[in-house]
């Protein structure tokens, strides 16, 4: 019982008294952790995925990011219909 006090005191403590920071500091911060060397501002290329569901057939999307260029492109095909949305 005592070691339950003491965790529900941690968990009061840290979340009211933890810094908040606003989504676009959440992502610089991301970015920053996962890209130590500054390659995210000249990304340019494909990714291709697969997404398999257990009764469904396959969808298959070919993702485009140049980030140089400011596009973004996603061609998703699933049971021979392919939808196209473009970012620019």
């Amino acid at each position: 019982m005592r070691n339950l006090i003491l965790i529900c005191l941690v968990i009061v403590y840290k979340t009211g008294f933890c810094q908040s920071i606003t989504g676009d500091q959440l992502l610089e911060n991301a970015i920053a952790y996962h890209d130590p060397n500054k390659h995210w501002s000249t990304f340019n290329n494909v990714l291709n995925i697969t997404m398999t569901t257990p009764d469904g057939s396959d969808r298959m999307s070919k993702i485009t990011i140049n980030l140089p260029e400011h596009y973004f492109q996603v061609a998703a095909t699933k049971d021979g219909t392919t939808t196209d949305s473009r970012r620019i």
